[in-house]
């Protein structure tokens, strides 16, 4: 037998649309701007990373995001960098908000927070 099954994708659930999907909405631009949630990447470091280390890992960034190899890569995995790229404040603001978003729905679904 021959099956031919169609899927429509109705939302994404992604701040902006992805570029593989340019004619799907996020769900916020269908009125339900809570339902947002994305994979994110980032760099971190040990606690006391010298300064100097700190700054060259962060000034390493910006040309990294820029080489069409990586920019592809990312693309393929429907990851798309922020823009403009988050400071170390925005970054840290950025971990602490989807740690209590996902606590949240943790305590909602009865699952044990530690």
């Amino acid at each position: 037998m021959n099956r031919r099954t169609l899927l429509r994708a109705l939302a994404v659930s992604s701040e902006k649309r992805l570029p593989a999907f340019p004619d799907v909405p996020t769900f916020a631009e269908l009125g339900f701007p809570s339902l947002t949630a994305a994979q994110w990447l980032g760099l971190s470091a040990p606690k006391g990373l010298p300064e100097p280390i700190v700054e060259r890992l962060v000034g390493l960034v910006p040309s990294l995001l820029a080489r069409p190899d990586l920019r592809a890569r990312l693309e393929d995995v429907q990851t798309l960098p922020r823009d403009p790229i988050p400071t170390r404040d925005t970054f840290v603001a950025i971990i602490r908000q989807q740690l209590e978003q996902w606590r949240a729905v943790a305590r909602a679904a009865n699952i044990e927070v530690t």
